[in-house]
């Protein structure tokens, strides 16, 4: 629901716990899924030798591939994370600041 507009522009309304809450829930993500990944990547690796010599070359880029992945996920889960939590102590920053103007001004 928005925020009623003000003189200064609109109102923003912002729970910084909910940021946070949501953040934790992504460290927990990601967590779950570098064990999930990890073990896939284990027992993709373990059938390697399974693979003829003129077909290692096509394995191998298929690991490669997953890897990249699994990394890409990864790095884009704890980025949102950190996006989160830096959100949330902006906002809390600018409270700060406008309540101490506020008392300021008196």
């Amino acid at each position: 629901m928005p925020a009623e507009p003000t003189p200064a522009g609109p109102s923003v309304d912002v729970d910084t716990t909910m940021l946070r809450i949501a953040a934790d829930k992504l460290d927990s993500l990601f967590a779950d899924a570098a064990k999930r990944l990890s073990d896939t990547d284990n027992a993709i690796a373990s059938t390697g030798r399974g693979w003829t010599e003129n077909a290692r070359s096509s394995f191998d880029r298929f690991t490669g591939y997953v890897d990249t992945r699994r990394v890409s996920l990864l790095t884009n889960i704890a980025g949102l994370s950190e996006a989160l939590v830096a959100a949330a102590i902006a906002y809390e920053t600018q409270d700060h600041a406008n309540a101490t103007d506020i008392a300021a001004s008196g």
